[in-house]
């Protein structure tokens, strides 16, 4: 939006098209039909640098709070002997009791 509005206010003739795509296959050099004001590349490159940081800075963190959050709390569960209906040892899933929050009651 502030290509945009710049735009507008000086009147340039530049494509924005060119702008954004040419950002991204040439980073660092602005050709004529793209150039709009002086230091437009290092501009340019610094948001290309935080577009690239950014993704992995959203993505990463997380799922590694989630593991730590689910390993605290003792969650995992452990593998038990249980009998079935026919007196048969089995083996099934034990784990701490259910609170009403992870219920599958499906209520509405």
């Amino acid at each position: 939006s502030f290509l945009i509005i710049y735009k507008w206010c000086t009147g340039s003739t530049a494509d924005l098209y060119h702008v954004l795509i040419y950002m991204f296959l040439k980073p660092g050099e602005i050709t004529e039909e793209g150039y709009l004001y002086d230091g437009q590349a290092v501009v340019q490159n610094l948001l290309l640098i935080i577009a690239f940081v950014s993704v992995p800075w959203m993505l990463l963190p997380k799922p590694l709070i989630l593991k730590k959050r689910h390993e605290a709390a003792g969650h995992g569960g452990a593998y038990a002997p249980a009998s079935t209906d026919e007196g048969e040892e089995g083996t099934a899933l034990v784990s701490g009791p259910m609170s009403d929050e992870h219920a599958g009651g499906g209520g509405g």
